[in-house]
Parts: structure tokens; sequence; C-alpha cells
């Protein structure tokens, strides 16, 4: 796995590029294309309640501000790699290590499109953030000021491929818990960086 990291010519926008054996990662841009790429992903019905505006918000107010602060804890667009010279990449999911939690505490959040889901792209891109998250840690970038100690990640009951995936990045049951707002049980996911 490769990562890079650089800085845009005003010196305040953090810029990272990942690449896996079938995978390009890259941060995700405050602009109309990337959110045309990410609406569709977010209007899939396993996401529930998120609106159009819910996804706008994130990208422009979310990401697209921590990534211009030069924070890395923010979202990824996750691209195939083209099988031929000359084709274009396919964005198939977003991935984030988030500000959810306590400080020194991120959660990886992944959404993949359900045409790509089953493939190991999860496995993958998750292991990827694992690394490019102690990469991270190791340049000396704070979470919430606090040096990142541990990654979490949330699953419902009704995701047992992402359970999986989980489990084979290192990462370990913490508790499982009924979400009141949706009704369903998750299960929460830790692993120490």
């Amino acid at each position: 796995m490769a990562v890079t990291a650089s800085w845009n010519d005003r010196g305040s926008r953090l810029e990272i590029k990942i690449e896996t054996e079938r995978l390009y990662l890259r941060s995700i841009k405050a602009s109309e294309k990337d959110l045309s790429r990410c609406i569709p992903l977010f209007q899939d019905s396993a996401v529930k309640g998120w609106s159009k505006e819910d996804t706008v918000s994130l990208i422009y107010h979310v990401w697209g501000r921590r990534w211009n602060e030069g924070d890395p804890y923010s979202g990824f667009a996750i691209f195939l790699k083209p099988l031929a010279e000359g084709l274009k990449k396919q964005c198939i999911g977003v991935v984030a290590l988030t500000q959810k939690g306590k400080p020194g505490e991120s959660q990886v959040a992944l959404l993949l499109d359900p045409l790509h889901q089953g493939r190991g792209y999860g496995v993958e891109v998750l292991s990827a953030m694992i690394e490019f998250a102690k990469e991270a840690r190791a340049l000396g970038y704070l979470h919430k000021g606090q040096e990142l100690e541990r990654i979490t990640a949330i699953a419902s009951s009704a995701q047992p491929s992402l359970q999986c995936a989980l489990k084979q990045i290192g990462m370990t049951l913490e508790r499982r818990y009924i979400d009141q707002e949706l009704g369903v049980e998750k299960l929460r996911f830790a692993l120490k960086v």
C-alpha cells in the first residue's frame, strides 16, 4: 500500500492519496463532482434517514472543511483502479475516519455501492484506513487534541459481511446495544492503534 500526503498552493488543504492492490482512495473535495458521486451512495435504502441535504452538509461543511484545515480525520472517495490504461476510475464508495467519539478515538465508517459488496473491497479499504491512521499518528496528527489511541466501528446486526470484515482487520467486538432512534441492534468494534 502506498500513502502520499501533499499540501496545495495555499498551504492549508491536506490532500491524501492511498493506493491498494485494486483500489485508489483520495481526499473528498468540497465540489459538485464529489457531491454527485456521493449522493447516490447515501440515497441507497441501506442508509436510513439520510437526506440529500445531509450529504451536501457532510461533503461541504464537514469533510471539505476538515481537509481545508489540514485535518486527516475526514472522508475519502473510493475508486476501482482501471483495468486498462485510459479507462476512467469508477467511484464505488466512501470511507471516513471521523471525529466521533472521545479525544484519541476515531470511528471508521464505510459505505460501499451494493454492487461492489462481497468482493473483499471492504477488507481492503478498512485495512488501508488502519494503516493510514497509524501513519497519521506517526506524523503527529492529533485527534481532538490527543494522539490517536483507538479506532472504533459500528455495524448493525443485519450486516454480517461488515462484521466479518471488521474482525478480519483485527477489530474485536466491544459491545452490543439497541440503537434507540432506529430500533435495531448495533455492534461496536474497536482496535488499539
